[in-house]
């Protein structure tokens, strides 16, 4: 990603702060980010396809994606404008690194008790 973009967004820094009060193993993050910012002429999905290695190298892993409407406040020519927000959840990387082991559970069948 072009570090102009993350400077001006300044989202290593708030995505430090964000991890250090977030519970790490169960914790969600829902990031949303109006795109593109045109400065650097990159195209919403130029830049969204960038944005997680921006995540992963502040400790979070990607799980879902969507794209919504985002209107905001026009000027003397419009009233609105209409742009494209990124919606991102994520979580710890750490929580990634874990194996899922579903807790045993007892329950008796035809052939007897089973764990």
């Amino acid at each position: 990603m072009n570090s102009h973009f993350e400077e001006i967004y300044g989202l290593q820094p708030l995505l430090k702060d964000i991890r250090s009060v977030l519970e790490p193993t169960r914790g969600r993050v829902i990031l949303a980010l109006a795109l593109p910012f045109h400065p650097y002429g990159q195209n919403w999905e130029e830049q969204v396809n960038t944005l997680p290695e921006v995540f992963r190298k502040a400790g979070f892993i990607t799980r879902a994606l969507t794209r919504l409407p985002y209107l905001c406040e026009g000027d003397m020519y419009n009233d609105y404008y209409f742009l494209d927000n990124a919606l991102f959840s994520n979580r710890y990387k750490h929580m990634e690194a874990q194996v899922f082991r579903p807790t045993p559970i007892m329950y008796t069948s035809e052939e007897g008790l089973c764990l």
